[in-house]
């Protein structure tokens, strides 16, 4: 038994596994169902399901869990270490907000991320879109060098200003 399996070349035809040897081949499997194959020929409709399932996951904990509440999600590390709010510092708080419908709390911990959030949808649905149907779609204003360096520079006088600490800025702020 040993000699014949050592004789014998094994190889995958299309997620079927036949044993070559000599001019016989034997069917050892209907179907071999490895991941390869699943993705395969299913690649869309998993790919799609894990990024449903993923998404749902994730926003479920958002809505549940308050992150100003527990240490279940991370601290910003640009502020635990340096002091200083990023663009991104309250998102995760205004993301729990949103899902809430509570525009008003949303707006005091990240006002900019609730203003992008239309935008930053758009985008990730175009991304996703291109990841499971392997297409190239592109958002043609990203393409665009006058409105990326508008995008940053509106991003850098952003995180400048909501680390000034007198009275207009401050609400710029997340508050803690």
């Amino acid at each position: 038994m040993v000699h014949l399996w050592s004789s014998c070349r094994s190889y995958f035809d299309d997620s079927i596994l036949y044993i070559y040897d000599g001019g016989w081949c034997k069917l050892i499997f209907k179907r071999l169902l490895t991941i390869k194959n699943i993705l395969k020929k299913y690649n869309p409709i998993i790919k799609l399901f894990l990024i449903l399932c993923l998404g749902i996951v994730l926003l479920s904990l958002y809505y549940i869990i308050n992150p100003t509440d527990g240490d279940f999600f991370p601290e910003c590390p640009i502020h635990k270490f340096t002091g200083i709010y990023c663009p991104g510092c309250g998102s995760q708080r205004t993301l729990h907000f949103l899902l809430h419908f509570d525009l008003y709390n949303a707006l005091k911990y990240n006002p900019l991320t609730v203003i992008l959030s239309p935008f930053l949808m758009y985008i990730s649905s175009v991304m996703i879109y291109n990841f499971i149907f392997n297409k190239q779609c592109r958002v043609k204003i990203l393409y665009n060098n006058t409105f990326v360096i508008f995008f940053f520079s509106m991003i850098l006088i952003y995180t400048i200003l909501r680390n000034i600490p007198c009275k207009p800025f401050c609400y710029l702020a997340p508050s803690f």
